[in-house]
């Protein structure tokens, strides 16, 4: 079997790129019936596929590197709490429930906060 040249292996071979660019009526149709579908497909989706999931502990965090645990806590966490405290939407605090919670490390405050309504996400 002798070899082909270059010229008749390409023009022998199925190449979907050469198809598109010497077929441009059929990749226009094509590029449009993927847009159609896209829309169509769109606007059929189910508005309403994620579930509610409220939102109930919040977190604020705040790192200051090289400070002592008790510069953080006197600096950082009881400010932190103090302002937070002033928010309206804060469970109250019983026996299960916290409130308000703070962690004070080494070069870093973690203030939890439980919340009484139910917030999206």
């Amino acid at each position: 079997m002798p070899h082909q040249s270059d010229q008749e292996l390409i023009q022998n071979k199925h190449n979907t790129a050469r198809f598109f660019v010497e077929q441009r009526q059929v990749a226009w149709a094509a590029l449009v019936a993927v847009f159609a579908w896209g829309i169509y497909g769109y606007f059929s989706m189910p508005q309403r596929k994620d579930p509610e999931i409220p939102v109930r502990v919040a977190v604020a965090a705040c790192q200051w590197p090289g400070a002592t645990a008790q510069e953080v806590e006197q600096l950082v966490t009881r400010p932190m709490e103090e302002t937070i405290a002033e928010n309206k939407t804060i469970h109250p605090v019983t026996a299960a429930n916290y409130g308000i919670r703070s962690i004070s490390l080494p070069g870093a405050s973690f203030v939890y906060v439980q919340l009484a309504g139910v917030y999206k996400l």
